[in-house]
């Protein structure tokens, strides 16, 4: 005995496997075009722009930061400008003469007197070079 296929219930279906590979295809999309959080990023800084310079990598051996309201961190540490000076006198002491670079990230609304306070501690610790992160 021959039974009559309904024909509405085949052209009505859901196909899963498809459906299933456009949601991981969106799932890969999203997970791919998300900003990631900047691991080296421990002040809310918000870094001056400039329309000249080339970005180059970063051979830069120490990282101050310098916030709005007076913080100063070295590679991450709360320190203190006048702490500041010993513990990067420290740190250079082994280094060779062409490693004794810093890169201050200060916030451009920070005061010019702390960050011209900063690279000459910088200056007197021994440091060679200096770079002013900007965006």
């Amino acid at each position: 005995m021959r039974f009559k296929r309904n024909a509405r219930e085949d052209d009505y279906s859901i196909q899963l496997i498809p459906l299933i590979d456009v949601v991981f295809f969106l799932l890969a999309f999203f997970m791919l075009s998300t900003t990631f959080v900047d691991i080296n990023r421990n002040l809310d800084i918000n870094l001056p722009e400039a329309k000249a310079g080339a970005a180059s990598e970063k051979p830069m051996v120490f990282e101050i930061e310098i916030s709005v309201d007076g913080k100063v961190r070295l590679n991450g540490e709360d320190v203190t400008l006048a702490a500041l000076g010993t513990l990067l006198k420290q740190r250079v002491h082994g280094m060779a003469h062409g490693k004794r670079s810093v890169v201050i990230r200060a916030d451009k609304k920070a005061n010019h007197g702390e960050v011209v306070k900063v690279m000459d501690i910088c200056k007197r610790s021994g440091v060679t070079q200096i770079g002013v992160a900007v965006r």
